[in-house]
């Protein structure tokens, strides 16, 4: 496959670049290994992505876009996000056509397919403000969890918290039950390392990733009081509508994962 894609660099420019491994190429960009452009312009995301059948049309598509001024590149970003935005809606399982989606979101579909568990997918634009999460989980018909990646102060100890999205996290709260002082949220580095997700589409899901198990699962009581629960799978432009006890009980084992239900209030 051949990938064309933008991504917008951390002084708000874009760049604009041709891979066969759309994956791997953003592990690069995002860990400084990438394009010179982009080594100096950190941190980078992933804004806009085209698949090509031939090697030729992907260049050929890469040149084109590579000669649009800021402002065209930015209509071009836009337009993918007006589509996705009308053609929201709820879908039965794993998309039929893969076309443009990242590995990491195939091999999420991949792992729960393999343990028969049954979930609902929607596919949306990045959900950037709380206007936008409040459209998912409309479609979904449930709140997506507030995922939070952690760590301790000397980064050796990492944590995943799911909580529910309309409760506030309070770190001293979650460091009192847990027994760790100064937790902090873990960098895009880890995140990539350890659950190979990155900024925007923390989620559960990335624990299939976590073969070393290196990260240590907390839930809110409260999530585990919904039938349902609502996650990204692996990236930030589809949601997932899962069985809350298929991901404990089913999800979780497969992945040689345990979990600790801590108990927040979110109260000042």
């Amino acid at each position: 496959m051949n990938y064309v894609y933008l991504l917008r660099c951390g002084d708000d420019s874009l760049y604009c670049g041709w891979t066969t491994d759309l994956q791997n190429r953003l592990k690069a960009h995002t860990s400084g290994k990438g394009a010179k452009y982009t080594r100096s312009r950190l941190p980078v995301t992933l804004v806009w992505w085209k698949t090509f059948a031939t090697r030729q049309e992907a260049m050929s598509r890469e040149w084109h876009i590579k000669h649009l001024s800021k402002a065209e590149k930015e209509a071009l970003i836009q337009k993918e996000r007006q589509s996705r935005s009308k053609t929201m809606e709820l879908f039965e399982g794993r998309p039929e056509d893969i076309a443009g989606r990242l590995p990491r979101e195939i091999r999420t579909y991949d792992f729960l397919d393999r343990l028969g568990i049954h979930y609902q997918r929607t596919d949306h634009d990045r959900a950037d403000n709380m206007e936008a999460c409040n459209r998912i989980d409309a479609v979904l018909g449930v709140l997506i969890c507030k995922n939070l990646f952690l760590c301790n102060r000397q980064q050796t100890v990492f944590y995943l918290l799911m909580m529910p999205g309309d409760k506030k996290f309070k770190t001293k709260e979650l460091s009192a039950q847990i027994g760790s002082a100064r937790l902090s949220f873990a960098d895009s580095d880890a995140m990539l390392k350890y659950l190979d997700i990155e900024p925007g589409a923390v989620s559960v899901m990335g624990l299939m990733n976590d073969t070393s198990h290196v990260v240590h699962l907390l839930i809110d009581e409260d999530v585990l009081k919904g039938e349902f629960l609502g996650c990204h799978p692996c990236v930030c432009t589809s949601s997932l509508k899962i069985k809350t006890r298929d991901i404990t009980e089913l999800f979780l084992p497969a992945t040689g994962h345990d979990y600790e239900v801590v108990h927040l209030t979110g109260v000042d």
